[in-house]
């Protein structure tokens, strides 16, 4: 979105920091745009610099993580021991099903970040057109 400190600023610096925010936006748009549009059967299909820009202070992800670490601690201590299968299996379950959750719980991080991308857009388009008003004032 473009600072509160932009309306202090003329016009052709005005117009700059929109262009560059509406440019932002697009790129943003069509880079997840193209992510959505593959198929995601795991996190590895969601390229490490959007994860990095969408997820790096994610509690969820966190979570889910230690989650995912714990259990897979646990059941290769299980292993370790050559445990019956009947202890294997439920975990081995257990670790499937979260990482489910996790990757749905991205696919929707990133449907929203595209969702937010067109009201960034549509938010540089109205400001363009409020910049054009007040520059044919101007004139």
């Amino acid at each position: 979105m473009i600072e509160y400190e932009y309306y202090n600023f003329p016009f052709e610096e005005k117009e700059k920091i929109v262009n560059d925010t509406l440019q932002n936006a697009r790129d943003t748009k069509a880079k997840i745009g193209k992510i959505l549009e593959g198929e995601i059967k795991s996190m590895n299909d969601i390229p490490n610099d959007i994860k990095q820009e969408l997820f790096k202070d994610n509690s969820t992800l966190k979570r889910y993580d230690a989650e995912l670490t714990k259990l897979n601690t646990d059941l290769a201590d299980l292993k370790k021991v050559n445990a019956e299968p009947r202890f294997i299996k439920p975990i081995e379950q257990k670790i499937k099903t979260i990482e489910n959750r996790k990757l749905s719980f991205a696919i929707n991080e990133l449907e929203k970040a595209h969702l937010a991308s067109d009201v960034a857009i549509n938010s540089c388009y109205s400001h363009i057109k409020n910049l054009t008003l007040d520059k044919a004032k101007a004139y």
